[in-house]
């Protein structure tokens, strides 16, 4: 067995240099993974100079290394890009010094580590940093322009209603319900605002809030004209306030869809219900007194395809939930189905009651 055969046991380049006896450092050793990582046999190297060994402005630049470590005495490390079979790969080479009895560099050992994975992941980090920043910039001038309509909305509102007469048949209400309309859906617009702010890197959306609030807004929004039942935990809930509306939203509209015409609005019910676990997460379920979503729904939520006649939004929900880290569940039981959703969250303070919002 060779002096250096025991370096071939080791799984990344690893090389050995002594001086000769002009001290000019040589390649005496080139273990078998280095050889075959590097694209060369063992020959190309022993005996060799790095300027001798390797091409171009790499093997001076090696060269010139691996005197300096000689020369100080000291450990270093350097990078530079190596072209192999037309792939350009980031490597460092870290040098370690081994000493004789006189304190002299007797030998250096050099080991090759690869960063173009590593690179690579921040190069799809910085690229995925700079989409989110351009998403957010296209929802800032989306809800910008869709503000000043529904402005519009409010103000013509507002005229209808002054001087209106009201003759008793119900009209007067329904400028009213337009009116809400319009500042709910523009209350929606700036929290949508705020959650592409939120979605710009470093800046955490987190924020502790009442359940029943946000629950509260959903249903106002989705429902003014209040024909639907709902019940609600009383809770103080902390978590990304603006992710939940979205997925509660379209949870409660999937089900107004697809009861719409089965029940009537005004026998039509929702429960929500939210607790969170040791590990910092937050659990919401949702339920109706129909019987929950549909099957073909229900698959798209535990991972299914989109079929016809299902839901997008449940396939954006899902996506949603998974990008901030959750996860979903359906679980069946003897009424139907009940969707719970866990995002990064807890919750801070729970009432013992549960209350009907309308």
């Amino acid at each position: 067995m060779g002096q250096w055969d025991y370096l071939d046991c080791i799984e990344c380049p690893v090389f050995v240099l002594e001086p000769d006896s002009a001290g000019v450092p040589r390649y005496v050793a080139m273990n078998r993974f280095g050889c075959n990582d590097l694209g060369s046999p063992q020959h190309v190297f022993l005996g060799k100079t790095a300027q001798e060994a390797i091409q171009g402005d790499h093997g001076r630049l090696a060269y010139d290394q691996h005197v300096a470590v000689f020369h100080s005495g000291m450990p270093t490390s350097y990078q530079y890009v190596f072209a192999v079979d037309q792939t350009r790969r980031l490597l460092r080479i870290h040098l370690t010094p081994q000493f004789d009895a006189e304190g002299e560099v007797a030998r250096v050992f050099g080991t090759v580590t690869d960063l173009s994975g590593a690179q690579l992941v921040d190069n799809i980090q910085l690229g995925m940093a700079t989409i989110k920043s351009e998403i957010a910039d296209f929802i800032s001038l989306a809800t910008f322009e869709t503000n000043a309509p529904l402005q519009s909305v409010s103000s013509v509102a507002a005229q209808l209603r002054d001087g209106f007469q009201d003759l008793g048949d119900g009209k007067i209400e329904l400028i009213g319900l337009l009116e809400t309309i319009g500042d709910k859906a523009m209350s929606l617009i700036a929290d949508t605002l705020a959650f592409a702010q939120f979605s710009t890197p470093g800046v955490s959306a987190h924020a502790s809030f009442e359940f029943y609030d946000l629950v509260n807004e959903i249903l106002l929004l989705v429902d003014p004209s209040e024909r639907c039942h709902a019940t609600c935990d009383k809770a103080l809930v902390r978590g990304d306030r603006m992710v939940m509306q979205m997925v509660l939203r379209i949870l409660v509209e999937t089900a107004q869809n697809t009861h719409h015409g089965r029940l009537k609005d005004d026998t039509l019910s929702f429960d929500f219900r939210t607790w969170h676990s040791e590990e910092e997460t937050l659990h919401i379920a949702f339920a109706d007194n129909a019987g929950g979503l549909a099957p073909s729904e229900r698959d798209v939520l535990k991972g299914g395809r989109l079929e016809q006649g299902s839901s997008h939004g449940l396939m954006g929900l899902r996506r949603l939930v998974h990008a901030r880290g959750g996860c979903l569940r359906v679980n069946e039981q003897r009424t139907g189905s009940e969707i719970e959703v866990q995002l990064p969250g807890r919750v801070l303070a729970h009432e013992e009651s549960h209350i009907a919002l309308r």
